[in-house]
């Protein structure tokens, strides 16, 4: 019996000599793949990574400046303002020719149907027109956000909106 004790006891002692090595082999072993690995990675650079971001756009014309005065505020966004419904117009006037000539209005009389050629400029110029409205559109927003922190009122930062007017009555 105490024969098969100590030999029991040697068998667990070299069983944990082993496994030992073996789970530090493994350790290098994870340790130089992820050294590999980490070796290999690559930056994909993307637009956004290469062109500036609007508000920094923004901010370098002095159109975030915090100390303008209102009227500044104002024509800013109203410039703004107009540049989005130019994009906007021009967006609806080539849907407005997209829809003429698949045949959901007829076209103005004595005009040709649109070749392939003419429908492909027209979907890359609407593609255009919408990515650039979209960039307006975040301009204006961000302007009128500024605008709002800098305490300005709404007739500033939304000008030429339709608001309610109430009258008082004043009594003596």
């Amino acid at each position: 019996m105490r024969l098969s004790i100590s030999a029991l006891l040697a068998m667990l002692v070299l069983a944990a000599a082993s496994s030992a090595q073996s789970l530090a082999d493994a350790a290098r072993a994870n340790r130089e793949q992820k050294e590999q690995s980490t070796a290999k990675a690559t930056k994909v650079y993307t637009s956004d990574d290469l062109s500036p971001s609007v508000e920094s756009e923004l901010a370098a014309q002095g159109w975030l400046d915090p100390n303008q005065t209102p009227e500044q505020w104002k024509n800013h966004i109203l410039a703004e303002k107009g540049w989005v419904r130019s994009y906007q117009s021009e967006v609806d006037d080539i849907n407005a020719r997209q829809q003429a000539d698949a045949g959901a209005t007829p076209p103005p009389a004595g005009t040709a149907p649109q070749t392939s050629q003419v429908k492909d400029f027209l979907a890359q110029s609407a593609q255009r027109s919408l990515k650039r409205l979209g960039e307006e559109q975040t301009k204006l927003s961000i302007l009128q956000q500024a605008a709002r922190k800098a305490g300005m009122p709404s007739s500033i930062y939304d000008p030429n909106t339709k608001t309610r007017v109430s009258h008082a009555v004043v009594l003596h």
